[in-house]
């Protein structure tokens, strides 16, 4: 189903009409901000419809009655008819409307946040007060001089305690390694005491037992005579004794030599124990000393950090007095009168176009022999055509009607030449009888113009439909040429109305 009105469908009448009639969809200019609308139909009606007020009108026949609004949307209608050229390449202006709302919004915009900005440049107030700019910067510096040089007062600690660790480690490994050879030697002292009191066991068994008497040989088992007995007992017990006695004499030696080397490390060990102890105490120190260096670090270290924070702030606060400064001026800006745009392109007909046009007209009026001869010159501001340098609304009713006539039949036939879209139709209402009825015109001129005008008429191309409304009478022979229908109630055969009795 077709939709007479809508403009958002893609299949309407005023479409179906504008695609049988060749026109391709096209965007029309339709105000001086170059907003677009899409082509209809009703665009188009204007110039190729003239009703009986506005064939005799003042008005151009491009600008109907009361359209001086639509004026853009008539003027870009003339132009895609005359040229096929739409206005859909318009860069749109802005409504001064909505720019006048839009820049007291963004003045309001402005001004808010710029009262925000005071509220937030009130919270720095103390701190401004407190730290001016000049003393802080110089506490800054202090601090930064002071940091530094506690940074490497620090360093320089750390690096001695460094060494003082390295020595104490050094000196318990030593002490360790002395304690180490003491526990050794101390069990090597014990061996040497137990070989003694072994050795010294064995001489007082060997003394012993001497004084028993033996009733068996040990060597060879017979019974013991003095002489058997002598013989077996007197070297071996010298000997036994003598090995007893070197032994012990060896071993006594080797512990001797041992309780001298104990003693010496024992000593060695108490000197690297007072040495450790006062590495210990000379890092104890230390510490006492690294602990007070690292506090007084620390408190320049929040000195820094506090005067940071502050000037942060202060920052903060002087960014914020150039931004409320920067919104004030902004908004001062938006009060003033908008400065004049760059003149936009100026919009109209190609004015080759338009003396082509023209030319068409002149040859319209030529051929109806019209009165006013002469060049016929187009404005594609005013919409409007003057003939030998007179303007077309200073004629009289009869020249008018003749006049706006012969325009939009000049924009059927210039369409035609050019292969231009158009819709074929024309329609007139009472062109020649205002013009026959001025009686400043001999009859025979206004027979001559009304002849000529029919034969011109009927001189029109195959394919298109001309429909003149008129009270005057015809003569039989051009009649006979056209379409003629006659519209009376008492005369026989004529119609009575519009719509035939059925």
């Amino acid at each position: 189903m077709l939709s007479s009105s809508s403009a958002s469908a893609d299949e309407n009448i005023s479409s179906l009409l504008l695609r049988l009639c060749g026109f391709p969809p096209a965007r029309l200019r339709m105000n001086a901000r170059n907003k677009t609308q899409n082509l209809t139909w009703r665009s188009l009606t204007h110039l190729y419809i003239l009703n009986e007020t506005r064939i005799i009108g003042e008005n151009p026949p491009s600008l109907p009655p009361g359209a001086a609004v639509r004026k853009p949307a008539l003027q870009a209608a003339l132009k895609f008819v005359l040229t096929g050229i739409d206005d859909s390449s318009l860069v749109g202006l802005p409504d001064p409307k909505e720019t006048k709302a839009n820049r007291a919004g963004q003045r309001e915009a402005y001004l808010q946040v710029a009262q925000e900005v005071e509220r937030e440049m009130r919270q720095h107030e103390a701190v401004l007060r407190e730290l001016p700019v000049v003393t802080l910067e110089a506490e800054f510096e202090v601090a930064t001089a002071a940091l530094t040089g506690s940074t490497e007062g620090m360093r320089a600690l750390q690096d001695e305690k460094r060494v003082l660790l390295r020595e104490r480690e050094l000196q318990r490994a030593a002490l360790r390694t002395t304690r180490e050879t003491l526990r050794r030697f101390g069990l090597l002292r014990e061996h040497y005491g137990s070989d003694l009191r072994r050795l010294r066991f064995l001489g007082e068994g060997d003394h012993y037992f001497g004084q028993l008497r033996l009733t068996r040989c040990p060597t060879c088992g017979a019974p013991m005579t003095p002489e058997h007995e002598h013989a077996a007992e007197a070297p071996q017990a010298q000997t036994y004794a003598l090995a007893i006695a070197e032994e012990l004499h060896k071993v006594e030696g080797y512990l001797q030599d041992l309780n001298g080397t104990v003693a010496g490390l024992e000593t060695q060990a108490a000197t690297q124990e007072e040495a450790v102890r006062q590495i210990e105490a000379a890092c104890e120190a230390f510490d006492v000393t690294l602990r007070a260096a690292t506090a007084q670090h620390k408190v320049r270290q929040g000195d820094i950090a506090r005067l940071t924070r502050a000037r942060m702030v202060q920052q903060e606060a002087l960014a914020a007095w150039q931004r409320r400064a920067t919104y004030h001026i902004r908004a001062d800006e938006l009060t003033r009168p908008l400065r004049s745009a760059r003149p936009q392109q100026r919009y109209g007909i190609d004015g080759a176009v338009l003396r082509q046009f023209a030319d068409v007209v002149g040859s319209t009026l030529r051929r109806w022999n019209f009165p006013l001869q002469g060049v016929v010159e187009m404005d594609d501001q005013s919409l409007d055509f003057r003939v030998a340098g007179r303007g077309r609304s200073a004629n009289g009713k009869g020249y008018r009607a003749l006049l706006n006539s012969a325009f939009v039949l000049s924009v059927l036939r210039y369409c035609d030449g050019r292969g231009l879209p158009h819709p074929g139709v024309l329609i007139l209402d009472s062109p020649l009888t205002t013009f026959r009825q001025d009686r400043k015109f001999l009859a025979e001129d206004s027979d001559r113009v009304h002849a000529s005008f029919l034969a011109d008429l009927l001189a029109s191309p195959e394919g298109h439909q001309i429909i003149v409304l008129e009270n005057t009478e015809i003569s039989d022979d051009v009649r006979g040429r056209l379409n003629h229908i006659e519209f009376s109630r008492e005369k026989s055969g004529a119609r009575p109305g519009f719509f035939p009795v059925p």
